[in-house]
């Protein structure tokens, strides 16, 4: 007998407004709703009145609530625990009112300068604390997986799990175990027995975050295995995060800045809305983004597929481009793939020889079917026509970049002797590697800023 798994879904990150959340909800057949976000206000701070409302709302659409998801446990060992066990409380007294079982919890940041995996007492002791407020309550803590804090690996999540024998439950979140490092379907094995529900959320090991199924977080393999273990009805809430929503101003106490792009995204979208507008400006978002993710990874796949994380779903460029991710995966001949691109689009009407979506789409086709050769691979972009210089140049770019100078032949290398003739005022002729030097150096000073970032993303 197959285990049956409930669709939920984080309903605040299609809006604020919750009566709209549930309208929404209920338009795409999800009938449940794991309560975080209501009104742009985080579900901690809501007052008894506000969550009447909410109740209301509930039963006049018909909509129901999965699980709380709770910020308890997300402060440092040194925060205000007091205030913040008071909160729990509160939570828990809306859970029991609005009927919901399920309270999801965090298992605590580190105090500045020290590390959270040698603080085990302290954090198993509130841990405790919040067990114990909920003893004689109808509800089940559900601890998230997330970085920096004490259950981050699937081994500490589990050395919770177990402690706490059977009162705390894991929320198995595949998508973060990727971004931390960790094997999710390893992960899945280390917790099974001890699983309340899922979060729906992929990625790529490179810290891009893709749609359910598009990256790296094996959620159909394990979803699969779940469901044929026989166990007891089980809800997967959906928790995307494709596009900021104004509600995580409330979650982390600041305005908080779309996580879900690389430094150069903004820069890239400046430079291009001089010159292009929509699938243009996605054009430059998408190479700049699988440029950052080339110092990271040799596979093209991921690259591209990393790269279209940081375009609109919706667009039309991300439809096209991966079309022809999906065409190589699937084993299709290159002059298929190629013949496919010029049906597509007519370099001589219509849309024009420049236009960005057919020569992304040569990029793209040239970097797999390139199979890791330079020459090929240029050659691939150039012969294919549309705008040749400059398929040729973001082709060698990306490649460049992912297997590094050593990868290029001296054929290619050595007429250029160094030298850049640019058309850039006031720069004129400049040497290849300082200019590869000033790269890395930006890429360095960054990194620290991007980690940074990541740990903003994290806390919500």
């Amino acid at each position: 007998m197959k285990t049956k798994l409930i669709l939920s879904a984080f309903a605040d990150e299609y809006c604020d407004d919750f009566s709209t959340q549930c309208e929404a909800m209920k338009g795409f057949g999800i009938d449940y709703i794991e309560l975080r976000g209501v009104n742009g206000k985080n579900v901690s701070t809501l007052s008894g009145d506000e969550i009447k409302t909410v109740g209301k709302i509930l039963s006049d659409t018909g909509m129901k609530i999965s699980a709380i998801g709770s910020p308890i446990g997300k402060i440092t060992l040194d925060g205000d625990f007091e205030s913040h066990l008071n909160a729990a409380k509160r939570i828990y007294d809306y859970a029991e009112e609005l009927n919901v079982k399920n309270i999801r919890i965090f298992s605590f940041y580190a105090p500045d300068g020290k590390n959270i995996a040698d603080m085990k007492t302290e954090v198993f002791d509130k841990l405790g604390e919040l067990v114990k407020a909920a003893d004689g309550r109808n509800v089940t803590l559900c601890h998230e997986n997330e970085a920096k804090i004490y259950g981050e690996s699937p081994e500490k999540c589990r050395e919770i799990l177990e402690a706490f024998d059977g009162k705390i439950k894991a929320v198995l979140d595949m998508g973060n175990f990727v971004l931390d490092g960790y094997d999710p379907e390893k992960a899945y094995e280390t917790l099974k027995p001890y699983i309340g529900y899922f979060h729906i959320k992929d990625a790529f090991y490179t810290g891009a975050i893709v749609p359910a199924g598009k990256g790296e977080a094996k959620i159909k393999e394990i979803l699969e295995k779940y469901e044929s273990s026989g166990g007891k009805t089980t809800f997967m809430a959906l928790e995307p995060h494709l596009q900021t929503f104004s509600g995580l101003n409330a979650l982390v106490g600041k305005a908080f800045e779309n996580p879900y792009k690389y430094e150069s995204r903004e820069a890239a979208f400046k430079d291009a809305s001089i010159s292009h507008v929509k699938n243009g400006i996605y054009g430059e978002m998408f190479v700049a983004a699988a440029l950052a993710i080339a110092a990271c990874t040799d596979n093209m796949v991921d690259i591209l597929r990393g790269a279209l994380a940081y375009v609109p779903y919706t667009s039309r460029f991300y439809e096209e481009v991966s079309s022809v991710i999906d065409m190589y995966e699937n084993s299709a001949e290159k002059d298929e793939v190629f013949a496919y691109i010029h049906e597509k689009y007519d370099e001589y009407t219509g849309y024009g020889w420049c236009h960005t979506n057919p020569n992304a789409m040569i990029v793209a086709a040239s970097l797999l079917f390139g199979k890791g050769d330079y020459g090929k691979s240029i050659c691939m972009a150039v012969e294919t026509g549309f705008d040749t210089d400059c398929n040729g140049a973001t082709v060698g770019s990306i490649f460049g970049m992912a297997h590094g100078i050593k990868s290029i032949p001296e054929y290619w290398i050595e007429p250029i002797n160094d030298m850049l003739e640019t058309t850039v005022f006031g720069l004129g002729t400049v040497k290849v590697s300082d200019r590869a030097k000033l790269t890395l150096e930006h890429i360095l000073l960054h990194l620290n800023a991007r980690y940074e970032k990541r740990r903003d993303y994290y806390e919500t």
